[in-house]
């Protein structure tokens, strides 16, 4: 599922400044589950145009993501 970062960051800045939630789970909110492809459709309309899908076997080094990030991060690419 998809969040929105500024609901994440207004929830543990809530949880923080709570010593009640101390010793507890909580579920911060997320948005109601889609698809990646349906993600795409909603970029696809905002941007007026059709995007350019590249399906990866296994995850690639890039940018500040290098070789090692990569290494752990491969064993969960599966999810997405």
């Amino acid at each position: 599922s998809y969040t929105a970062v500024t609901d994440v960051a207004a929830g543990l800045a809530t949880l923080g400044e709570r010593p009640d939630g101390d010793g507890r789970v909580w579920h911060l909110p997320t948005a109601p589950a889609v698809s990646t492809r349906e993600i795409h459709t909603m970029v696809e309309k905002r941007v007026g145009r059709p995007l350019n899908v590249v399906v990866l076997e296994r995850p690639r080094p890039f940018g500040p993501f290098d070789e090692r990030m990569m290494a752990e991060y491969e064993e969960m690419f599966y999810q997405h």
